[in-house]
């Protein structure tokens, strides 16, 4: 398709070809000029036409005039190319392997993005996995650079795509209609009625992709959520509508369950089976196989804002009702806050009974939340909230581009040894078990990959009739690749001990094994492992046990390790911090006790030290620490780095036994550059807990 494009472009571009070329003179000011909602029209007047609906004002002006930004990204669009209509049934294979391209009607040649083409040929229909898709999207691009002798921005590249899935999809509803009223069988009739349904769904996947992924601009952002609350309506009688997408619904699910298993070990094999179909979605509610076709950390294309949780405990005793058979009792209340580091503003956010494990996205945008009976996530771009009607998930982690959530079963089901880790979609809400094993859970250390790859989880060996673990509880990591839908298991890492984990900004995996007394870093497959710190080599001052209790990577070359040494008779303990240099393995002891934040760019560490605490800071490139508060009459217990770097905010108690009461929290922000500070919420109750949260 590349070379038949670059073909094409030379036969355009020295006059002896004619194409479609209105695109060039697409005047956003002037409605008339608007190729993409114009044809977007002519499919409104299709369905009307031939499927007996009549739509309301408001569907038509919202598909045509409120995704007018659809116009104006792919008319900007710099890569345009020949559109020859190159889906699946415009090939014909030849012996000997031969590819010939048919079908090249002059009505047909359009000067469009590549990408529109792309669409047409990879979601004809549904009969790729996501990763066929990406892996010819790859070649595609690849092929195309050749051809065409430019440099193609991959992340700009994708996120044009997905405008064009929404655009191309919704263009086949010109063409379907009138294809279905004049079939000749009810065979074929039934079959381009089918059609319709899926194209409309994958318009649909697009728009929400759009939206998700952070691509429509503040401005037009009220635009893009009115037209998918009004993509929704139907296209047929309501009856019909019905019928057909539950026959869609099967048959797709059907077809995705034929797909053949990745290679593997057979016992991960077959726990990976159970959800073959993690990337499937569907706005329609049936199991799809997602065209995930997106870089899995794709920034958004407009700057969000700054944004820091905090949650508050304490401050209300709420009663919650009985869940799972567990008597209603008193517990704290949480209430939750979102912190505008630009603004230095605090914002309610919720109030919920026993709502706990906070997670927010990487780009700050969407918070998620757990209590006994589901999953609450909220949007704070769009300012949307979801629930997630489920009483099994905690655990909550946001997939760097926001459009996935891990989780694992709850307590209670843990208990009957059903723990698995499971993917929740936020925009449609849709759940996928992953794991198979016996027993799988996410640790508080789980967290994805730098590209949103991977995501590292725990499992334990399985119950024996004989007793519980009579080998002991043995926990394995392992990982789970999203893109390739594979579980990859990996060495013993405890035996009922805190399960440490972390990832450096290239992409290698740090953990912790033989409970938590050495330090290994491997690739995600655990192919190449290898030990890089044992407990015990460093200065012991006067304990002689060391244990880990917290890695960190700040940047590729640098591990922080936070530790408690003390004496095999528990006489005395000691929290220690230091840095430790991957390169040369040398190991500098900080004064200090706790890791709170490495900046975003990894260059730099908020860590504290001293009785009582205060907040240092170290530059890991000169080595050269900082005394940030000088606070005899507070202790500094927690503190985040703004996004920039250039501010951080500190969560401090007064410097009495918190136990006995009295350790009333204080939040504030503090300026590192001018030393400025500023207090955002004071509580006068001594019970109240404050906690941050940032990736």
């Amino acid at each position: 398709m590349a070379k038949i494009q670059r073909f094409g472009m030379e036969l355009y571009n020295k006059g002896e070809l004619n194409f479609d070329d209105t695109i060039l003179r697409v005047d956003l000011s002037k409605p008339e000029t608007m190729y993409f909602a114009n044809r977007r029209r002519q499919a409104i007047a299709q369905i009307e036409r031939f499927n007996r609906v009549e739509f309301p004002e408001s569907y038509k002006n919202s598909v045509i005039q409120d995704l007018a930004f659809v116009d104006a990204e792919l008319a900007s669009s710099k890569l345009l190319t020949m559109y020859s209509d190159r889906g699946p049934k415009n090939w014909l294979k030849k012996v000997f392997g031969q590819i010939q391209a048919l079908d090249f009607e002059p009505k047909s040649l359009k000067l469009l993005p590549p990408q529109m083409d792309l669409v047409n040929l990879l979601e004809f229909a549904e009969y790729l996995t996501p990763r066929h898709k990406q892996r010819l999207i790859a070649l595609y691009i690849k092929e195309y650079e050749k051809e065409h002798h430019v440099k193609i921005d991959r992340q700009e590249f994708s996120r044009i795509y997905e405008f064009a899935g929404l655009q191309w999809h919704y263009e086949r509803l010109i063409y379907n209609p009138e294809e279905a009223f004049k079939a000749r069988t009810p065979e074929r009739q039934e079959a381009k009625k089918k059609e319709q349904i899926y194209h409309l769904a994958k318009a649909r996947e697009h728009l929400d992709t759009i939206i998700a992924a952070g691509y429509v601009s503040e401005d037009d952002l009220e635009s893009a959520l009115k037209a998918k609350e009004k993509l929704k309506h139907p296209i047929f009688p309501e009856a019909e509508q019905e019928r057909l997408e539950a026959i869609v619904a099967k048959e797709i699910k059907e077809a995705v369950l034929k797909e053949p298993l990745p290679p593997g070990p057979v016992k991960l094999a077959v726990a990976s089976s159970v959800a073959l179909a993690i990337l499937g979605l569907s706005t329609l509610g049936f199991v799809a196989v997602r065209n995930n076709l997106i870089p899995f950390v794709n920034a958004p294309v407009f700057q969000q804002p700054d944004r820091i949780l905090l949650a508050v405990s304490g401050e209300r005793e709420a009663i919650i009702k009985p869940n799972r058979g567990i008597q209603e009792h008193p517990v704290l209340g949480f209430d939750y806050y979102v912190i505008d580091t630009e603004q230095d503003t605090l914002q309610f956010l919720t109030q919920a009974d026993n709502l706990i494990n906070p997670g927010l996205s990487k780009f700050k945008d969407k918070v998620a939340l757990v209590r006994d009976t589901s999953i609450l996530l909220y949007d704070l771009r769009t300012k949307e909230r979801k629930v997630v009607k489920d009483n099994r998930f905690e655990n909550p982690i946001i997939s760097p581009n926001g459009l996935w959530i891990a989780s694992n079963l709850s307590a209670a089901y843990i208990e009957k040894n059903m723990s698995q880790l499971w993917f929740i979609r936020p925009y449609d809400l849709k759940t996928r078990q992953i794991t198979g094993f016996q027993n799988a859970f996410i640790s508080p250390y789980s967290e994805w990959s730098p590209d949103g790859t991977y995501l590292p989880f725990f499992s334990n060996n399985e119950l024996e009739s004989k007793g519980r673990y009579p080998d002991g509880f043995k926990v394995w990591i392992n990982t789970y690749n999203v893109s390739e839908d594979q579980v990859k298991k990996g060495p013993q890492v405890a035996n009922l001990q805190r399960y440490l984990a972390a990832w450096s900004p290239a992409g290698l995996l740090a953990y912790t094994t033989d409970d938590r007394k050495r330090i290994y870093v491997s690739d995600p497959q655990f192919d190449n492992p290898r030990e890089v710190y044992k407990a015990g080599n460093r200065d012991m001052l006067s304990y002689d046990t060391e244990s880990l209790r917290d890695i960190q990577f700040a940047g590729p070359d640098h591990l922080l390790i936070s530790s408690t040494l003390f004496n095999q008779d528990k006489a005395g303990v000691m929290f220690a911090l230091s840095v430790f240099d991957l390169k040369t393995r040398q190991l500098r002891p900080l004064e200090g006790s706790f890791i709170w934040h490495v900046s975003s760019d990894g260059k730099k560490v908020l860590y504290s030290s001293g009785d009582p605490y205060d907040l240092y800071e170290l530059d890991i490139g000169t080595g050269q620490t900082r005394n940030v508060t000088n606070t005899p009459n507070l202790r500094e217990i927690g503190a985040v780095y703004s996004q920039s770097g250039k501010k951080a905010y500190v969560v401090a108690v007064p410097p009495v036994d918190c136990r006995k009461g009295g350790c009333a929290p204080s939040l504030f922000s503090i300026n590192l550059e001018t030393g400025e500070s500023k207090t955002l919420k004071q509580s006068q109750n001594g019970n109240v807990k404050y906690s941050l949260v940032s990736p």
